[in-house]
């Protein structure tokens, strides 16, 4: 998956290189990274219920290209690193003398493959931009950390007790989490006539990426915003 991202991507820029446009049309180049708000939506098999988790606050760095169609069009491909996941604290309180606290953080990055359809609105100071499109990503890493405490006052006598859990998750077919995630993507920012820009995305996983329990899907959702240059 990840040479198929890398290969389309390669093509675009060669498609990039070899078209000719007019000079107000002309293709840009840019970069950019920022702050990733991440959690997923889960769903149980024979239920009604659907609900999220906590948000993860992760990162995602990378480049893209604009490529204009027409006068106030264009399609903005990019390839990204990704930071994605989802953070879910609970407390129980089994009785006034039973407590229980745990936390679940999983942590996955991907190289992300965007392709937006952008609307342009020029004035003096830049250009504004929306658009959406969907998305493909390969997951290249995954780690899950648990964590729980016990406290317990039984009078004369207390215990406590807490654990801790933290390994890497496997990735694939029979892993714990799927190689593929796709979705579409939501797209809105800024561009100042010196190259400087300012984004906001909203990526809304469509593919389950739970690979451990056929009776529950989980989907990614992610909020980010980026600061970048163009050129």
């Amino acid at each position: 998956m990840k040479k198929t991202i890398l290969t389309v991507f390669a093509a675009v820029c060669a498609f990039t290189a070899s078209a000719q446009f007019s000079e107000p049309n002309k293709p840009t180049f840019g970069i950019k990274a920022g702050v990733n708000f991440a959690s997923v939506s889960v769903t149980q098999q024979g239920s009604s219920a659907n609900y999220g988790s906590g948000t993860l606050t992760s990162f995602s760095a990378g480049a893209f290209a604009d490529l204009p169609i027409g006068t106030n069009f264009s399609i903005q491909p990019g390839l990204y690193y990704s930071g994605k996941g989802y953070n879910v604290k609970a407390n129980f309180n089994l009785g006034e003398d039973f407590n229980v606290s745990a936390e679940e953080t999983v942590k996955l990055s991907y190289i992300q493959l965007p392709l937006p359809l952008l609307y342009n609105a020029s004035n003096s100071a830049g250009k504004f931009f929306f658009g959406a499109g969907p998305y493909a990503a390969a997951a290249i890493k995954a780690k899950g950390k648990a964590s729980g405490v016990i406290d317990i006052d039984l009078g004369e006598e207390q215990m406590s007790g807490s654990d801790e859990d933290e390994q890497d998750l496997t990735i694939g077919k029979n892993g714990d989490v799927k190689r593929l995630d796709y979705g579409v993507t939501g797209l809105v920012g800024f561009r100042l006539n010196n190259g400087l820009l300012i984004s906001a995305n909203y990526d809304l996983g469509l593919a389950n990426i739970y690979n451990t329990d056929d009776t529950q899907k989980m989907k990614t959702r992610t909020i980010g915003v980026s600061l970048g240059f163009s050129f």
